[in-house]
């Protein structure tokens, strides 16, 4: 069966309800592990049911392997750059934010044969309304902040981030 997620609901009880139609499966990497093979099995399963096989896109944000701090030849760091390396030919489509992920992925992770039409670039940039900040609105953002942890300091929930902000417990000045 099918959860009810993915379903339409229905105007009322007597009618059936009617699988929402799945046109893409998109996972954000990192995190992938272990998303990226549920996702993956969750695709190629729907054809058992009768419905019909969504594609899988992976969002290339980094390599998740690189995200462990460990050695390079340390276990986890090995498998899951194993795991990652196993699972970008099965994907359907890839989406990057560099030019440099696409070559990459084309060179080390068997993409080297996809299509153009099936790897694309969109460059991660923030939207136009973002600005830097006016060293007015900083000096504003600052004082509120050190409010907030010299009263969070006084309460006595210091959990060593006010100690690294500066505000120590025996302070004199809080």
């Amino acid at each position: 069966t099918i959860p009810t997620a993915h379903y339409h609901k229905s105007v009322t009880r007597k009618q059936k309800r009617q699988p929402v139609p799945i046109d893409c499966v998109l996972v954000q990497n990192p995190p992938s592990i272990p998303l990226l093979l549920l996702a993956y099995l969750f695709c190629i399963s729907r054809p058992f049911l009768l419905l019909p096989r969504p594609g899988l896109v992976i969002d290339w944000h980094n390599l998740g392997y690189t995200m462990f701090d460990v050695s390079d030849w340390h276990p986890i760091r090995i498998i899951a750059k194993f795991y990652e390396r196993a699972m970008a030919p099965r994907a359907d489509g890839h989406l990057c934010v560099t030019s440099a992920m696409k070559a990459w992925l084309r060179q080390n992770f068997g993409l080297a044969n996809c299509s153009d039409d099936r790897i694309s670039v969109l460059h991660d940039r923030p939207p136009e309304f973002f600005r830097p900040t006016r060293p007015m609105e900083q000096h504003r953002l600052m004082r509120r902040l050190d409010d907030c942890f010299r009263k969070a300091a006084a309460a006595g929930t210091d959990t060593g981030l006010m100690t690294r902000f500066g505000v120590a417990k025996d302070d004199p000045n809080r």
